[in-house]
């Protein structure tokens, strides 16, 4: 799963290039940057722990496939940031 957190970042990285960003008022550009940072980490770490269920025969998951694993990590992400308060809206500067 080492390739978990380059699709993360690639996931932030198009999220940016969509014409969507996150927002929460107020919040500074490190705080923002250490909140991606934690929420990329987070992810990453959950799919760890759902590729190890899967593909140790613990837990069967039936199609726990990269792409399905990156689904979750993706979800994880958005799940995250939410929880620190940000919403993800169209960008009118990039419409």
């Amino acid at each position: 799963m080492k390739r978990s957190l380059p699709c993360l970042a690639l996931t932030v990285l198009l999220t940016a290039c969509s014409g969507y960003a996150w927002h929460r008022p107020g919040v500074t550009a490190q705080q923002f940057a250490a909140d991606q940072d934690a929420c990329s980490r987070s992810a990453d770490a959950y799919v760890r722990h759902l590729a190890a269920l899967a593909f140790s025969g613990r837990v069967e998951f039936g199609s726990a496939d990269q792409s399905w694993l990156e689904t979750r990590g993706e979800q994880h992400y958005r799940q995250c940031m939410q929880a620190c308060g940000y919403e993800l809206r169209r960008d009118e500067r990039r419409s």
